[in-house]
């Protein structure tokens, strides 16, 4: 069986990027371009995975961030350096597994879980 990430980022060339290159990691994606979008899509697609965009969307409040932590199996959050009023948002939620600063980052810890 192959692992589902869904991918939510609200910058459209992060998000082709990661579909390409998880698709030729093997992995099926899923998109979405706000937080609203990915809650819906989390509900519908019961991914493995979620990785995250901080401050994908200024509307998504806590809730919404506890929500998708209190469901996914993993999530990984990525985040601005200069972001702390996100980062300390999904800290008071709970939930989040990682917390990642840059591609580097995130193409690192996805190694780590598929392999």
């Amino acid at each position: 069986m192959t692992a589902k990430i869904l991918v939510a980022d609200d910058e459209q060339n992060i998000v082709r990027l990661l579909r390409l290159y998880l698709r030729n990691e093997g992995f099926d994606v899923v998109a979405a371009a706000d937080g609203r979008q990915a809650l819906d899509r989390f509900s519908a697609e019961a991914p493995d995975l979620v990785l995250l965009d901080i401050g994908v969307d200024a509307a998504v409040d806590e809730a919404l961030i506890a929500a998708l932590c209190a469901h996914a199996t993993h999530v990984l959050a990525t985040v601005a350096p200069h972001d702390t009023a996100s980062r300390e948002a999904f800290a008071r939620a709970g939930g989040v597994r990682e917390i990642v600063r840059d591609a580097e980052g995130v193409l690192t810890k996805l190694g780590q879980l598929a392999g």
